[in-house]
């Protein structure tokens, strides 16, 4: 499916979640959508690193103001 999440190039926290250089933002990154950069992720696995170190990330943030 060409969604943003199963982009190479989508990359969270970058300008429009994407590092190409796009002009409007996909609202939906896990919806099917028409983006000319789409390319299919070579490494389905990086996702699932990426979330566990924002879940991480997110934990350790909570535990500062202690949520």
């Amino acid at each position: 499916m060409k969604a943003c999440r199963n982009c190479e190039f989508y990359a969270p926290g970058q300008k429009y979640d994407c590092r190409e250089h796009i002009q409007e933002p996909v609202r939906d990154k896990e919806r099917e959508n028409s983006c000319e950069y789409f390319s299919p992720n070579q490494s389905p696995w990086d996702g699932g690193e990426r979330d566990r170190k924002r879940d991480e990330a997110k934990k350790k943030f909570d535990s500062l103001f202690n949520i």
